[in-house]
């Protein structure tokens, strides 16, 4: 394959996945899957992340995530520092806070069809 057809190929393959992970990315609200359908127990990992980025975007507590006056250590800061320079770049929206999982998403999709032999 040449470099120019392969270089091709995995553009293709990032827009493509970016596109597939990226379908319908406003439509569901933060925190709006549910863990328990049957108990209607939602999903609240998703509010705390996005409360801890805008939170960062909004005030600039860069170095230290905060939930509630609270550390937020639970999760690597690298996800709050790009959601919340996201927010900040584009505006609080759920898109913003949600683009890069989505772009590291087609990024690492990417790097396993670069690396697939053939």
């Amino acid at each position: 394959m040449t470099r120019r057809l392969r270089a091709a190929a995995l553009a293709a393959v990032f827009l493509l996945s970016a596109a597939a992970f990226g379908w319908r990315l406003g439509r569901a609200g933060i925190g709006a899957g549910y863990l328990d359908p049957v108990g209607g127990i939602r999903a609240q990992d998703e509010s705390v992340y996005t409360h801890t980025a805008l939170r960062m975007a909004h005030s600039g507590g860069w170095l230290t995530p905060r939930f509630l006056e609270r550390l937020a250590l639970y999760k690597p800061p690298m996800t709050y520092w790009l959601s919340g320079a996201s927010a900040r770049l584009f505006g609080p929206s759920r898109v913003s806070v949600r683009l890069p999982a989505v772009l590291a998403g087609a990024a690492v999709a990417t790097l396993c069809f670069a690396w697939a032999p053939g």
